[in-house]
């Protein structure tokens, strides 16, 4: 991370240097969604103090599977219909609903209730050293536990950690940063996320203009079209980039980008490290 700041900060953005970067973290951070794996230790949790769910994960997972898919098989205009990027976030947006009703039957499941910060935190130091959790070669959002987030990133100079949290009986509430953390301020979609780096930008006084942001997913694209953006994608037909490329939002390969490209996708932070990512003006 220091290495990837250095470098970023050898190239300045509109004559000045970059404020902050800000990391998605599942996906962006670590090489795979890491919702599994905080079940997987809250069920590891639960079995080991003798209490039994009030409801199967499973069923968690697949409710909210039906939701999403009959949301996003019903929303009009269908995604080919969606050109313009104000059209495409309304339908993100409209995804509230279905992700507010999913964390709340993740807090009715009860499947972490009982556990403190002290456990996600150990539980996150864990997944990084067992190999469970894997980060991709090296501010940060996140939609679930900052504890189990700051476990993860225990080795790394991280300044902010902004994201969801877990309280002890087992109910997810959203971010300090957006007020008093309650179910009404979790992070569920991308309008959320933007309002959270909204709120960042304006606690410690940053220059927007020179933030950098860093996604992998379609929750990410308020964010990422906000300020600097860069897509941390394996090649040039992930979802997100096929969606911002349909409503017709320019997306470069960071290895051709110039002085005016305010967006770009990179492969891996190598990459990023390896170009002059914005030029010198």
């Amino acid at each position: 991370m220091q290495r990837l700041l250095r470098r970023l900060n050898t190239m300045l953005i509109d004559n000045s240097q970059i404020s902050a970067l800000v990391l998605d973290f599942d996906g962006t951070i670590t090489k795979q969604d890491t919702i599994s794996v905080l079940a997987s230790i809250g069920q590891a949790f639960q079995r080991r103090h003798h209490h039994s769910l009030k409801q199967p994960w499973t069923s968690v997972v697949e409710a909210y599977g039906r939701d999403f898919q009959d949301y996003t098989s019903t929303y009009v205009p269908a995604p080919v219909d969606r050109t313009t990027l104000s059209e495409e976030l309304k339908f993100l947006r409209g995804l509230r609903d279905v992700e507010s009703a999913s964390f709340g039957r993740v807090g009715d499941s009860e499947i972490f209730h009982g556990m403190n910060k002290e456990d996600f935190s150990m539980a996150g130091n864990e997944a990084l050293r067992d190999g469970t959790v894997q980060l991709a070669h090296l501010r940060h959002f996140g939609q679930w536990s900052s504890s189990f987030i700051r476990g993860v990133l225990s080795g790394f100079p991280i300044d902010t950690i902004i994201s969801n949290e877990i309280r002890s009986d087992g109910i997810i509430v959203g971010p300090g940063i957006l007020g008093p953390p309650s179910k009404e301020t979790v992070l569920a979609t991308c309008l959320d996320k933007a309002h959270a780096l909204k709120a960042l930008v304006a606690e410690q006084n940053l220059d927007i203009d020179n933030v950098v942001y860093f996604g992998d997913s379609v929750s990410d694209i308020e964010c990422l079209i906000s300020v600097k953006g860069i897509i941390m994608s394996s090649g040039p037909d992930s979802s997100l980039i096929k969606t911002l490329k349909r409503t017709g939002v320019t997306v470069q390969p960071i290895t051709c980008i110039d002085k005016s490209a305010n967006l770009v996708w990179a492969s891996n932070y190598r990459e990023i490290m390896s170009v002059a990512l914005f030029q010198p003006v």
